[in-house]
């Protein structure tokens, strides 16, 4: 069911990607935030700093977890709405909270794991996490158990990692891990950490991956680009100076200096 949901919404969105006035006001929240994440089940997660809050369309509510033992929040992954992952990278540590913010364990400590510079953190459907690792210049998989599990081929022919990257990602989605790095591209792996192929959008600095297109967001457009076809599809967006942006459903999420912008995508 839900990939044939996925198919309806990806034909629907293409469809009307281009139209004008396409993109069609619902309502915006006063907050600020240095980046934004959304869920399928309508929050959408405004980070700032050490904080994190969560809106809720559905239940009309905001909740929000934060610690001044952790430092700065670098990067989140809200893929499982009910197991969120933070990665807080000035003190190497990963922390999960449930859907009320509240800690599923203590922070995990990679310096403990014996991983000393990760630049990336994301979730796993199968319960652990990816990392990137500056050093070894691999892909981890580390289980629920906090073993690792998977670890792809050096990567150092392929990832420049002479200097600190900055805003690297991991998504795992549709048994494939992305690892995006500004600037060098998207890299795509399978499941158990095996290289397949780059994609060379290198002005992506936080993406989403829906179907087989990888969605972002790149001077005032939204951007989808078909790793099937190798197509690129861009629209204007309705507002200028925009932070950072979500696609979720029929729903866009735009996050300005001091509000969070949705619109609907009409056709």
């Amino acid at each position: 069911m839900l990939m044939v949901w996925l198919h309806i919404f990806l034909l629907f969105f293409q469809e009307n990607f281009n139209k004008p006035n396409s993109f069609v006001w619902i309502q915006d929240i006063s907050i600020k935030s240095d980046f934004i994440l959304t869920d399928q089940l309508n929050n959408v997660y405004a980070l700032r700093n050490n904080s994190i809050n969560r809106i809720s369309f559905l239940e009309n509510s905001k909740i929000s977890y934060s610690s001044t033992q952790l430092g700065e929040i670098y990067s989140a992954d809200v893929s499982d709405p009910f197991r969120l992952i933070l990665f807080y990278k000035n003190f190497n540590k990963v922390l999960f909270l449930n859907n009320q913010l509240a800690e599923l364990r203590s922070a995990i400590d990679l310096n403990d794991l014996g991983y000393l510079n990760v630049l990336a953190v994301g979730a796993s459907s199968r319960g652990g996490f990816w990392i990137y690792e500056n050093d070894l210049g691999q892909l981890i998989y580390i289980d629920k158990s906090l073993v690792t599990a998977q670890k792809s081929s050096l990567l150092l022919d392929l990832i420049d990692n002479s200097s600190e990257l900055e805003n690297a990602q991991i998504v795992e989605k549709n048994d494939f891990v992305y690892l995006g790095i500004p600037g060098q591209g998207i890299f795509q792996f399978d499941i158990y950490g095996t290289f397949l192929k780059k994609y060379p959008l290198n002005e992506c600095s936080n993406f989403q991956v829906i179907g087989q297109n990888i969605v972002y967001f790149s001077n005032n457009e939204l951007r989808i680009y078909n790793t099937q076809t190798y197509e690129k599809e861009t629209s204007k967006l309705p507002v200028e100076k925009i932070v950072d942006g979500k696609v979720e459903g029929l729903k866009v999420f735009l996050l300005l200096n001091d509000r969070i912008s949705i619109y609907s995508i009409n056709n």
